[in-house]
């Protein structure tokens, strides 16, 4: 499965590689905290954790693909595309504003209008 946004690819390339190199972390520290575990003197409470950590290993390294971000939705994009044009039209140099900090809030004073941010 690949990254719907090429630009991206190496970031999820990174993110499956970090993911796999967890899942062996984990299955080589399960598999220690098992062999530990099954030596004299037995202990299942040891032997159990390892078997969960192996597991948890395991998981991680199988399922390290399949992890992506969460698409961000079109009408987003599309509200963010809107307000970009916007701003981008807006001539900041030729305006002349005034910012005032008060107790109320921060108030944007232009020559015409003036806006009240609270």
């Amino acid at each position: 499965m690949e990254c719907d946004r090429p630009h991206q690819n190496s970031r999820c390339e990174k993110r499956t590689v970090r993911c796999r190199i967890y899942g062996v972390f984990l299955l080589a520290l399960g598999l220690l905290t098992l062999i530990l575990g099954l030596m004299p003197p037995r202990t299942t409470d040891v032997i159990i954790v390892g078997g969960a950590v192996i597991i948890a290993g395991i998981l991680e390294f199988a399922l390290a693909r399949g992890r992506m971000p969460p698409r961000i939705p079109a009408s987003c994009k599309k509200e963010a595309r809107k307000t970009l044009e916007l701003r981008r039209a807006v001539d900041w140099e030729k305006l002349k504003t005034a910012i005032r900090f008060e107790d109320a809030g921060i108030m944007i004073c232009l020559e015409e209008n003036e806006e009240h941010l609270s």
